[in-house]
């Protein structure tokens, strides 16, 4: 006797529940995204603040260090100088030549004084040997905030980083040029170190390395804190 088998079914997803797995799987997708993106997002700001605060910790320690060693002396004479280039206080010479060397201007400050920082440079730039040291400790320091590129000067807007310069004279080029040129500075005829600076009584002054100098004289320029890896 044959015993009658009853045929097994198969039923599968029916098109609305094939929809509905499929509209519940997009939005655990967005879910999850929207969460991993706010998550780096934070984490990229997070990372930018602390690069900002180690970059400003870095910024006061210099500025400490020069202000510690600032030469002033009490003369009469301009030993220090803060100007703003475009203000209505600034110097003449400020408003018409506000770019100084190849650090963009946009009305950003300028402070100038004169120190004995122990980074200043202590080897005459040669190529032969062996080397030659530096006479003196005193060094024409300046800090500005600007833009400027570290591929050409100014180079392209793409390309510059806008953040704090601190720029150094050699101690021999300050003894032979700035302080002379201070030292001649009367209450008749006042001089200040944004004439050394800008150039209004001679040559000017480039806030970077890569400026067209002889060899025997290249100010030092250093980026301190740049304002582009903070992110809102």
């Amino acid at each position: 006797m044959k015993s009658a088998t009853s045929p097994v079914s198969r039923r599968g997803f029916t098109l609305i529940e094939v929809m509905v797995s499929t509209a519940i799987m997009i939005v655990i997708v967005l879910a999850v995204v929207t969460i991993a993106s706010d998550t780096f997002k934070a984490y990229d700001r997070a990372v930018a603040d602390l690069t900002t605060q180690s970059e400003a910790r870095g910024v006061l320690d210099a500025m400490e260090g020069d202000f510690q060693s600032a030469m002033i002396r009490p003369d009469g004479r301009c030993w220090m100088e803060v100007i703003l280039p475009g203000s209505a206080k600034a110097p003449s010479g400020a408003i018409t030549k506000a770019n100084i060397g190849d650090i963009q201007s946009v009305d950003q400050p300028i402070i100038m004084f004169f120190a004995s920082p122990p980074d200043r440079p202590r080897w005459a730039p040669s190529t032969t040997s062996p080397r030659v040291a530096l006479k003196g400790d005193v060094c024409a320091i300046a800090y500005r905030i600007g833009q400027s590129s570290p591929f050409d000067a100014p180079g392209d807007p793409i390309q510059q980083v806008y953040g704090v310069y601190r720029t150094i004279i050699d101690p021999e080029n300050t003894f032979k040029e700035a302080i002379p040129l201070i030292m001649t500075s009367t209450a008749a005829a006042p001089i200040s170190p944004w004439d050394y600076w800008n150039g209004t009584s001679g040559t000017k002054r480039s806030f970077a390395n890569f400026s067209s100098y002889s060899p025997t004289y290249v100010p030092d320029t250093r980026a301190l804190i740049d304002f582009n890896q903070s992110t809102t």
